[in-house]
């Protein structure tokens, strides 16, 4: 597996040069895969290893774990000077030889001892596995601590990518994107446990293929994955099972009070043993099991007493803990704060479920149909429960309020999860006549649910409401008009009409919220916006509401992908993407969400992940949505041409549609992509005519670099570069100053294509470190051959001329000829700008 490729080439390079490793990991985060593959490489280099294991069985045995490994011990009784002399036998009899200890922390001490009278008659590198083991003795540390120089390597969670790769190669094919992030959130990232999850749901029938796609209609969790699961409890004693109970049975819980109610020292030895995770400031700090599967486990397994014990306790532990604050930016694993507000969300709204459940049983009128219908949504139910309940709900009872919104909740998801507007029309308007005084309110949500689905809605749906209307006619009709506004490319407008905007229906307040952020991106105040959309989304998570969380994840990745601050972009997705729950009324913005990332993986090179990326949201949504990149369909081919012409067709027909339905923002963003492959001048025009009808700052510049592509002016391109970045868009700057290069590529000015090229890679590198996919259309413009590539590559890594003929079995003279002619074609002079060149923005994907 990749991740744990990278560290064990780093475990390698440390043995290698004698400097001792303690690596250190959970059960299931891959240590001992790690040691075998760092050995594995030291072998292919001609360094033997002497594998040696810690056995939980013989820990109370003196040596005996180290005959258990195979070490050839003396006749007779075994002393630690025998078994230091029998490692010493095995170091010696070869020149270069490593010692592996994996699970050190179950070795006696007297196989510790002998390991470092050993090392003291004769020195060599030692790589000792264990648990996580804060204040507590660890036979890992203590190798490692006697056998000096060394350092400690920690395997960390897997990143959401890393993860996802994992889960894509375990089954062989698309993957709904609801069962990755549960996946994610039961296993916390640890690759054992992400294993034995798939396979397990595999085996069991928990996982199916439905339409092309694995899912998992009902629950993950089988009796079989005990046995992945109980070995993380190895180390835990009493006290700290009552806590794992109490947490299992409550959730996330305030430390500071769970402390109270248990003990500082429980707490800290599961904190230790790395069983828990703290997420929120220092003033709410908020505890939970990780990883999750861990609680799962406890709690199915825990007799009835200690569980009832645990309840008592976890009401005196404050069973409702003050709202995580967002983690610290930068860790995209999926370790931690997400896994832990992934599932706080999911049981918040489960509980949510039954408590409005019972309410309605007890009186199934609208008025609690309706907040039960909410739960539901936000849980992320299906189309069949909702039904149900508009089925077995009485109409007649209650008010004429409740009796809307139920109707707008039933239209909603026939539209949105039934693929079906016609029907939710149908809904909407026979409802309207037994509430008339709702009338402009229904048609609001037909109206939106048109936008959503098929683009700007007739007119006469917006209509104005009557004069004895109720409000949230006027206030639905705003909403829609606002949303409009910013599909059209008329960000400004739709500001202006935020600003008096104030409803009293909390839906459309959100809803402002949303388009508040998205219309200060689109109008070139991106950097405003993303502000915005990140201040909104800490406060949805305080609230665990799960729709505006993708919504604003949207506007907030949109914003910084357009700013060009990529990695920003990947910091923000954890908690979003690892969220199991994906309510229907929102699933345009989970799509937008799943391409933006998949088009930013594509930019950094990622193309596997990208292309992943690109069938999952195609499966998940075919449809396109009405904001910029909301383009489930046409994503698959955009990163499969990882920045080739092919794709242009195809791009610009998306950009077509979206002009047809309405969408003209997004349009105008695909349609540059298709012109930047091939600036066909027709297209380039209607995209600049198009622009006219925008407003802000990014939109009107996208057309004037329409017009700036089609004519391959460097001049014109260079200024349009300028004023995309004084739009806010250092990504649009650094992509016409790729098309300057691409220019000058043309005209016969390589040299000033290559300085161009330079000069862009530079600035765009403080904001996205990994930007060759973005790069790869100029790329492949200089055309050089696999050996030219190959050979300059070399002399980007410093080897001089005389090493890489040797390297590659060459005569000096060919190799020169390859350097000179990679010179000419990259439009370089001398081996320092032709190493800078392929470092930079010719270097290639990672895939």
């Amino acid at each position: 597996m990749e991740a744990l490729d990278d560290v064990a080439r780093r475990v390698a390079g440390y043995l290698a040069d004698g400097v001792s490793v303690e690596l250190v990991g959970l059960r299931g985060s891959g240590r001992s895969q790690t040691v075998r593959r760092a050995t594995d490489l030291l072998g292919d280099d001609g360094v033997a290893t002497l594998r040696l294991a810690g056995v939980v069985a013989l820990r109370d045995r003196p040596l005996a774990a180290l005959a258990a490994s195979g070490l050839p011990m003396p006749a007779g009784p075994t002393t630690v000077a025998g078994a230091a002399a029998a490692i010493l036998d095995v170091v010696t009899s070869r020149d270069r030889v490593v010692v592996a200890v994996d699970d050190a922390d179950d070795l006696d001490d007297a196989s510790i001892g002998a390991l470092m009278v050993a090392r003291t008659r004769q020195p060599f590198a030692v790589v000792a596995s264990g648990r996580p083991s804060g204040r507590r003795r660890s036979t890992a540390p203590a190798l490692t601590t006697e056998m000096q120089p060394g350092v400690r390597v920690t395997l960390a969670p897997l990143r959401f990518e890393q993860l996802h790769r994992l889960v894509h190669d375990l089954l062989g094919g698309p993957v709904d994107p609801t069962l990755v992030a549960r996946v994610a959130t039961k296993s916390g990232g640890l690759p054992g446990l992400v294993r034995a999850v798939v396979d397990t749901g595999r085996r069991t029938g928990r996982l199916v293929e439905s339409g092309g796609m694995w899912v998992c209609p009902g629950e993950l969790w089988s009796d079989e994955l005990a046995h992945a699961v109980e070995p993380l409890l190895v180390d835990v004693d009493d006290d700290g099972l009552d806590v794992l109970t109490i947490l299992s049975v409550a959730g996330a819980v305030d430390l500071v009070t769970l402390a109270g109610a248990t003990s500082w020292d429980a707490l800290n030895r599961l904190d230790d043993a790395g069983l828990l995770t703290v997420a929120g400031g220092p003033d709410a700090p908020v505890v939970g099991v990780y990883p999750p599967i861990v609680a799962e486990h406890v709690r199915r397994t825990t007799t009835a007493t200690r569980r009832t014990q645990a309840a008592l306790a976890a009401r005196r532990a404050d069973p409702h803990p003050r709202p995580t604050a967002p983690g610290e930016p930068g860790d995209w694993s999926v370790g931690g704060g997400a896994v832990l507000l992934s599932r706080r969300v999911t049981e918040h709204w489960a509980d949510e479920v039954r408590a409005r459940r019972t309410g309605w049983e007890s009186h199934r009128g609208p008025a609690t149909a309706v907040p039960l219908l909410t739960a539901l949504h936000a849980a992320s139910a299906t189309r069949t429960a909702i039904d149900d309940v508009v089925a077995r709900t009485d109409l007649d009872l209650d008010d004429d309020e409740s009796r809307a919104l139920l109707a707008t909740w039933h239209a909603t998801y026939q539209a949105f999860d039934g693929h079906d507007v016609g029907r939710a029309t149908a809904t909407l308007r026979s409802e309207a006549a037994h509430v008339p005084a709702f009338d402009a309110f229904l048609r609001s949500v037909e109206a939106h649910l048109r936008f959503v689905r098929e683009g700007r809605p007739a007119d006469g749906l917006l209509a104005p409401p009557a004069p004895d209307e109720h409000r949230f006619g006027a206030e639905g009709l705003d909403a829609v008009g606002i949303e409009v506004a910013l599909a059209a490319g008329r960000p400004r407008a739709a500001l202006a009409a935020l600003e008096p905007y104030a409803p009293h229906y909390p839906f459309f307040a959100r809803h402002g919220d949303i388009c508040r952020g998205l219309g200060l991106v689109l109008a070139g105040q991106v950097d405003d916006g993303v502000a915005w959309a990140l201040d909104r989304l800490a406060e949805m998570r305080d609230q665990l509401d799960p729709g505006p969380i993708q919504a604003h994840a949207y506007v907030a990745g949109l914003g910084l992908a357009l700013a060009g601050r990529l990695q920003e972009f990947e910091d923000l997705l954890a908690d979003v993407l690892t969220l199991a729950a994906a309510p229907t009324l929102h699933t345009h913005y989970q799509a937008g969400l799943l391409c933006l990332a998949s088009v930013v993986a594509g930019w950094r090179g990622r193309t596997a992940y990208a292309q992943a990326l690109a069938a999952q949201v195609r499966d998940l949504s075919a449809d396109v949505g009405p904001f910029p990149v909301m383009l489930p369909s046409t994503l698959l081919a955009l990163v499969r041409g990882a920045g080739g012409d092919d794709v242009h067709d195809e791009l610009w027909a998306a950009a077509d549609e979206c002009f047809t339905r309405g969408y003209l923002a997004s349009g105008l963003i695909v349609g540059i992509a298709s012109v930047e492959r091939r600036p066909v001048a027709d297209r380039a025009e209607r995209l600049a005519h198009e622009a006219t009808a925008t407003d802000g700052l990014l939109l009107p510049a996208l057309g004037r670099y329409a017009l700036a592509l089609r004519d391959g002016d460097p001049a014109a391109l260079a200024a349009c570069g300028d004023e995309l970045a004084r739009a806010g868009s250092r990504l649009f700057a650094a992509r016409a100053g790729i098309g300057r290069a691409r220019a000058l590529r043309r005209q016969g000015d390589l040299a000033g294509a290559a300085v161009q090229a330079v000069a862009t890679w530079r600035e765009f590198q403080e904001f996205a470190p990994e930007q060759s996919g973005l790069f790869l259309p100029l790329a492949r413009a200089v055309d050089l051959s696999p050996r030219e590539r190959e050979i300059a590559a070399m002399v980007g890594a410093g080897m001089v001329t005389a090493a890489i003929a040797a390297a590659l079995h060459l005569s000096v003279r060919t190799v020169e000829n390859h350097i000179f002619s990679a010179y000419r074609k990259v439009g370089v002079d001398n081996r320092d700008a032709l190493a800078e060149a392929v470092t930079t923005w010719l270097v290639a994907p990672e895939d």
